[in-house]
């Protein structure tokens, strides 16, 4: 009997909070409507930059990360070697 009062409790407790939040739902949007009728800017009222990089990356683009490329592969590739080693060892162990 007790868990149903508590179950019964629980239901009414969820029901009346979601009856507020969607009445204050309803309040808060009432007050953006009347926020969202002024009047907005006819034109961007920023000035545009031009794009400093082009769409498609050049050669000269990729370039410029090789150095960091070819040392991040030469780790990468320890790392694996590594893993290997150490798995051929295991196996031999056994």
């Amino acid at each position: 009997m007790r868990y149903a009062l508590f179950f019964a409790f629980s239901i009414i407790c969820l029901t009346v909070g979601t009856v507020v939040t969607f009445d204050h739902m309803s309040v808060t949007a009432a007050a953006s409507l009347v926020a969202d009728a002024r009047p907005q800017p006819t034109a961007d009222t920023l000035p545009a930059r031009e794009t400093m990089t082009p769409a498609v990356p050049t050669a000269a683009d990729y370039a410029r990360f090789a150095n960091a490329d070819r040392a991040w592969r030469r780790f990468s590739a320890m790392i694996t070697i590594s893993s290997a080693d150490a798995a051929t060892l295991i196996a031999s162990a056994a």
